[in-house]
């Protein structure tokens, strides 16, 4: 009987070793085990206005995430997909999936900002990025949410909309929320306001009007946001910049 190839037993021990999870709960739970830790090489900035002090921030970008977690995600036999989609309100979001071996599949969706192509597109990157971590459990590191929060109150003036000047004597989430909101251009502003007033009609958010009853929970989530906003716009002028360059 003729030996087999190298490439064959390569693939053969391999199939052998990833392990043959039942279920897709049992994969996420092997998984888990030996998620990989990713790390942060990527730099986000958020200008300054009116003679206000902007502040960065490092991150994983997408293809970091997906590269650490794609051959682990593989050995326990599942995949990672995102598809966007129109919601019943007429916006769009991306829904992320984890798909088992087994045909049990596992949706989470998150919402998507942009108007033009090169908007919606950055969009999905970044959240695409986000659902990735969130529905495997992988994290960056420098955990830094809580130092640009305190860089945002440090180095902005409070302001933002729908008011000018941040009430005394608030909380420091709220604070917060004031202070990077101040630090947006007026055409970011107008799309949060959108989004603002959608998470509002949705229960999510208090009116733009009544920032001040805003909670830790929902700081965050407005966080969470506006960055994703800044690193769409930064995206998009990337993106604008390469096309009118042309071929090289």
């Amino acid at each position: 009987m003729a030996e087999p190839t190298a490439a064959k037993k390569t693939a053969s021990s391999r199939a052998k070793a990833e392990p043959d999870h039942a279920s897709l709960a049992a994969a996420l739970v092997a998984f888990m085990l030996e998620k990989p830790r990713v790390g942060k090489t990527q730099t986000a900035t958020i200008p300054g206005r009116d003679g206000r002090q902007g502040y960065s921030y490092k991150y994983a970008d997408l293809a970091d995430v997906d590269d650490a977690a794609t051959p682990v995600l593989a050995k326990h036999g599942l995949a990672f997909i995102a598809v966007p989609r129109r919601t019943e309100n007429g916006s769009y979001e991306l829904v992320g999936t984890l798909v088992h071996t087994s045909g049990e599949t596992m949706e989470g969706p998150l919402p998507l900002q942009g108007r033009t192509a090169q908007e919606l597109g950055s969009s999905i990157t970044y959240m695409r990025r986000y659902l990735l971590g969130s529905m495997t459990g992988i994290v960056t590191d420098e955990d830094d949410d809580g130092s640009r929060a305190q860089a945002a109150k440090e180095q902005t003036q409070p302001a933002g909309p729908p008011v000018d000047q941040t009430p005394p004597g608030i909380p420091v989430h709220v604070q917060m929320v004031y202070d990077i909101l101040g630090a947006l251009t007026p055409d970011q502003k107008g799309k949060l306001a959108v989004w603002w007033d959608q998470q509002k009609d949705q229960g999510h958010l208090p009116p733009r009007e009544n920032m001040a009853a805003i909670s830790p929970d929902q700081a965050a989530l407005v966080e969470d946001t506006v960055v994703a906003l800044v690193e769409s716009t930064q995206e998009a002028a990337r993106q604008a910049a390469e096309e009118a360059q042309g071929p090289q």
